[in-house]
């Protein structure tokens, strides 16, 4: 590896370390927009707890059951060898462009959600500032989370690249490749949105659009079937996970602010 590439590497770990102190620095002491005080160790631990309960774990284990049929019998390298000689095409490649690139960076995500969940904290009584800072706190909460066990999990499982002509059978810690970063980090932001979207069908939309740097995977040949989905699967469990927290915490709250066309709209929120 050139030397160009290690002081980049280096650089973007010293800027995700020190977003990570001013996330842990701003977010602690301050009151979001549900008028509670905001704890980020107990919104951590009630992300947690809700991850481990039992419908949550369930689903855990149904992804991670099909995710292991594929990786330990020929269906992943059926559905490789399938989609790389019958799909893929130059058309599709250009289509998934840009969920390719999305992927790609989405690692370095960390500290747009940082920055924005603290310049929506600046106004508390701004509707799109609240939406703001629940996405980038919401989000935040989300990489840290899923990203460990992405981190756990993929060494764990240890399957391999397709285009490498490796394995995508579990074999602990051979390779590392067992679930894809980047089919993770690229579902956060848009699964964050669904989540706290209440319309179907941008819900709908915001669910197909987060499986689409799972798909640009596979279509790349960086990873099997098995890689992307737990990748995939990870985020929505770990995000709805967040969510949870967030909708347990709030209080009956309106909030009063501006419509593009000079109008008065109220939001509401209220705890169940």
């Amino acid at each position: 590896m050139s030397g160009k590439w290690i002081s980049l590497i280096s650089l973007s770990r010293k800027c995700l370390m020190t977003t990570i102190v001013l996330f842990c620095a701003y977010i602690l002491p301050v009151q979001d927009v549900y008028a509670r005080e905001t704890n980020l160790c107990n919104d951590f631990q009630s992300d947690i707890t809700y991850y481990f309960e039992t419908d949550n774990l369930i689903n855990l284990g149904e992804f991670f059951a099909v995710g292991a049929v594929f990786a330990n019998t020929n269906l992943d390298s059926y559905v490789r060898n399938r989609w790389q000689s019958s799909i893929r095409s130059r058309s599709l490649d250009r289509i998934l462009t840009v969920p390719n690139a999305f992927a790609e960076y989405s690692v370095f995500y960390f500290p747009i959600y940082v920055v924005t969940a603290m310049i929506g904290q600046w106004f508390p009584n701004n509707l799109d500032a609240i939406d703001a800072y629940e996405w980038g706190y919401q989000s935040a909460r989300t990489f840290v989370l899923g990203g460990i066990q992405q981190a756990v999990f993929t060494n764990l499982l240890g399957s391999g690249r397709p285009y490498l002509g490796q394995s995508s059978r579990w074999t602990p810690f051979r390779y590392k490749f067992g679930v894809s970063g980047h089919a993770m980090y690229g579902a956060i932001p848009l699964l964050t949105i669904a989540n706290m979207s209440d319309t179907p069908i941008i819900k709908g939309l915001m669910y197909f659009l987060s499986a689409l740097p799972a798909i640009s995977r596979i279509n790349n040949d960086k990873h099997y079937f098995s890689q992307a989905f737990l990748g995939w699967s990870i985020a929505f469990l770990t995000s709805r996970s967040v969510a949870r927290t967030n909708l347990s915490d709030a209080e009956y709250n309106v909030f009063v602010g501006p419509t593009p066309d000079n109008g008065v709209r109220l939001l509401v929120v209220a705890k169940f």
